[in-house]
């Protein structure tokens, strides 16, 4: 959950251009604020009655209620296409109706298996670094 949010700050970008250095930062503190949830759960549940179950709920209210937000405060892909020609000069070209996913995903395959223990040893080392990170 943190590590997406992390990565959903930098859409602030699209919004704060002069700030890439804050924006930066909030993506950052995702982590440490994850990180107290559980403690702040924990204390709300050592002060009153109430149990972990409906602390989920609670918790997963709110974030549908930000999640929302977000999408009102998102760029629309209209916006998206004037923002980048005005910052990079030229018109971004529209993707075409056809995403080609099975012809995509057989070349990736096929990428794939060219150096087959490299990619499995980069794939295990990513999956290791993921678990073990904090």
């Amino acid at each position: 959950g943190a590590m997406m949010n992390s990565y959903c700050f930098f859409g602030f970008v699209w919004h704060l251009p002069g700030w890439t250095n804050f924006v930066l930062a909030l993506s950052t503190s995702t982590y440490q604020i994850s990180a107290l949830v559980p403690m702040v759960f924990q204390s709300i549940m050592q002060h009153t009655s109430l149990t972990l179950a409906p602390l989920i709920g609670i918790h997963a209210s709110l974030v549908a209620c930000a999640a929302f937000g977000c999408s009102l405060a998102g760029v629309d892909i209209d916006e998206f296409y004037s923002e980048a020609k005005r910052a990079l000069g030229v018109p971004l070209p529209r993707p075409t109706g056809d995403l080609k996913i099975g012809e995509k995903i057989s070349k990736a395959w096929h990428a794939f298996r060219l150096d087959l223990c490299d990619h499995l040893y980069m794939v295990n080392a990513l999956a290791m670094a993921q678990c073990f990170t904090g």
